[in-house]
């Protein structure tokens, strides 16, 4: 890992609880921001911003095309998550798309019900909301490993 203490940029390895939570405190508190270059297979994760993270990446030798950014909600941020989905699955006409939107909410649900879902079923439900589209797929492997 490398960069300072808002964001790291992390190569061939994986965040620790303590860091993550560290990072998620520093500015929201519920969510960080991270920047994946999906070719390089690395994420910088933290900062106020996602051009914060991006800069840093592009310093470090990725391409612009190949950055994406998302936001990661660790902890009891299901609620958001069933809300967010429900509003996506009122936006989408596609019956297909409509019907895997709802089986990856009903995947939500039973984590949102369960006392302390295990870290492996929450990583189960993110890997299988990254399988909506190609490009998301790609982050898949980096940001799960």
């Amino acid at each position: 890992m490398s960069a300072g203490p808002d964001i790291l940029i992390v190569k061939n390895q994986c965040l620790d609880a303590g860091t993550l939570r560290r990072l998620v405190d520093r500015f929201f508190g519920d969510m960080v921001k991270l920047v994946v270059d999906i070719k390089r297979q690395v994420v910088a994760v933290g900062g106020e911003l996602h051009a914060d993270a991006e800069a840093l990446l592009l310093e470090d030798g990725s391409e612009q095309d190949d950055l994406w950014g998302a936001n990661y909600y660790p902890g009891p941020g299901l609620e958001r998550v069933l809300r967010l989905t429900d509003l996506t699955v009122s936006c989408v006409s596609a019956r297909s798309r409509r019907r895997e939107l709802l089986r990856w909410r009903d995947l939500a649900a039973e984590l949102y019900l369960q006392p302390r879902p295990a870290a492996r079923d929450h990583e189960a439900a993110f890997r299988c909301l990254l399988r909506f589209t190609p490009a998301a797929f790609e982050q898949s492997r980096l940001l799960l490993g």
